[in-house]
């Protein structure tokens, strides 16, 4: 991210600029002294997020099982698996800290954010001859049983059909903390610290399927059907944790771990589109084939939820006020919901269930820290 590595440099340039006016720079053997209570680090990030899903969305099949979910020949194209995203769920962002400590290094505090980019996956099929059967997988509400809207082949109303599937997903997530630090323990080469604070996580998470389908072999009547979930968690809690730091020479090892509970304000956001069109008239229906009156529009709620975090990085003292650093991170939240977890395929079905998982990140970073 361009953000991030600018950030990296101008701490570089802001930690170097007192050393060109100093000779006095530390040897291995030289204890490294802290110049400052006050640090900033600023760090590369290269995570993976856990994948979300959806049911079972697109199928295929012979034309006599019209894509029906039970049919000996039906296969699911599209769903009722993990969504994987554009770049196999690797996610790039920025981590920037800035951290005091009283003179005595008794207390102090320190305030993190992080940021990854946003992104956005498409699964695209397409079958322009009506060779292939594709067709959207449904539970049809007054019967209860396995239904299905051809997208493309032999539709026993409409004829044969040409037309294709898009699969949308997209997430972004981003969080903060500030911490009260005490110290617990602390010697010369080594230091332990108790955090207590607050943290707040923001996510935001999309899930559309829009389907087209024009009737062969004049291509004049265009049939589309579109469902849109949008999805946003936002957890504001409590969190105690500690961190530490040991030192040899040049070389230093940090470790943290932390664990917040509070609540989660939960937001989902639905809406739809079915469109009927030909050469003279165009109709828009404001409902799609699974998004009706009964479920379309803004629910939310608030519930229950934790975070846990756990890290570990590994550094260099360049000089007395920067030191680089790479590290590991953990981070689970414990009960969030997705956008493709809240499709439900039984049709216009009022409610939703707020089904949530474990939404983990993981991933590798590196960085620089400078004191002043």
């Amino acid at each position: 991210m361009r953000r991030s590595l600018v950030c990296v440099l101008l701490l570089a340039w802001i930690a170097y600029l007192p050393q060109a006016h100093s000779q006095s720079i530390p040897t291995p053997s030289e204890p490294v002294a802290e110049v400052s209570p006050w640090k900033i680090s600023g760090e590369y990030l290269v995570w993976w997020i856990r994948e979300g899903t959806s049911p079972a969305v697109l199928t295929t099949s012979s034309p006599a099982s019209q894509g029906l979910l039970g049919q000996p020949d039906t296969k699911v194209v599209y769903g009722d698996r993990r969504l994987e995203t554009r770049h196999g769920d690797r996610f790039v962002g920025g981590r920037g800290t800035l951290d005091w400590m009283d003179t005595t290094g008794e207390f102090g505090f320190e305030g993190r954010a992080f940021f990854l980019e946003r992104d956005s996956t498409y699964y695209k099929t397409y079958n322009g001859d009506g060779s292939r059967l594709l067709a959207l997988s449904y539970l049809d509400a007054a019967t209860g049983r396995e239904a299905s809207r051809i997208v493309s082949g032999p539709d026993p109303q409409r004829g044969l059909l040409a037309g294709g599937f898009v699969g949308y997903s997209r997430i972004e997530w981003f969080g903060e903390e500030a911490n009260g630090v005490l110290s617990l323990a602390r010697e010369e080469d080594w230091q332990v610290d108790l955090l207590a604070g607050a943290r707040f996580m923001q996510m935001r998470d999309r899930y559309h399927q829009t389907a087209t389908s024009r009737i062969l072999p004049a291509h004049t009547i265009l049939y589309g059907v579109t469902d849109n979930y949008r999805i946003a968690n936002a957890f504001y809690g409590a969190q105690v944790g500690a961190r530490g730091e040991a030192r040899y020479d040049r070389f230093f090892v940090q470790a943290r771990g932390t664990i917040a509970l509070g609540g989660d304000a939960q937001r989902i956001r639905t809406f739809g589109e079915t469109i009927y069109q030909t050469p003279q008239v165009r109709v828009a229906t404001p409902y799609g084939l699974l998004i009706g009156p009964n479920n379309a529009g803004d629910h939310s709620r608030a519930a229950i939820d934790g975070v846990g975090e756990v890290g570990v990085n590994l550094g260099y003292q360049l000089t007395r006020r920067l030191r680089v650093m790479a590290g590991y991170t953990f981070i689970a939240w414990f009960d969030p919901i997705r956008a493709g977890d809240q499709v439900n395929r039984v049709a216009n079905q009022a409610g939703y269930a707020y089904k949530g998982e474990t939404l983990w990140v993981q991933g590798v970073s590196m960085g620089l820290e400078a004191r002043w």
